[in-house]
């Protein structure tokens, strides 16, 4: 895994995808590095856009490690490579894929404020004010007191 990461830090995504797909097939991988390395893998992928592959392998960790501790950051990145391929509405349906996983593993709320943010940021910047402004309504009004710093 640590030559992976001096890869990925020279920005030699190729070589740490191969270094980290190696590391996952070995037999003696504990567990415990399992969903580091494949979130690992998806986002090298991302940074080179290869958006349909990044999206693949964030879609195996998710299935695999269903409440991964790269589960909010995962959604994020599925619906960054779906705006990479120009995709507005797949990164929409993948934002609210990810709400819908986050409650159900129990997170906290403030994740899901966090997505609808990106959500009617995304709005916004695709000339849907109306649908981006009853977003940033509902944050405002749900997240309240609670959650301030949004």
């Amino acid at each position: 895994m640590t030559e992976g990461e001096r890869y990925q830090e020279q920005r030699n995504y190729a070589k740490a995808v191969e270094t980290y797909r190696k590391a996952l097939n070995d037999q003696k991988l504990r567990s415990i590095f399992k969903q580091h390395l494949m979130y690992r893998i998806a986002w090298c992928l991302q940074m080179v856009k290869q958006f349909d592959g990044a999206i693949s392998e964030y879609d195996k960790l998710l299935k695999e490690i269903q409440n991964t501790k790269y589960l909010y950051e995962a959604y994020l990145n599925k619906s960054k490579c779906a705006l990479g391929k120009n995709d507005v509405k797949l990164a929409l349906d993948i934002l609210e894929q990810g709400k819908a996983h986050i409650k159900s593993a129990g997170m906290e709320d403030k994740f899901v404020y966090e997505i609808d943010l990106v959500k009617a940021k995304l709005h916004m910047d695709n000339k849907q004010p109306a649908d981006g402004k009853l977003v940033y309504q509902r944050v405002a009004s749900g997240a309240g007191v609670k959650y301030p710093y949004l």
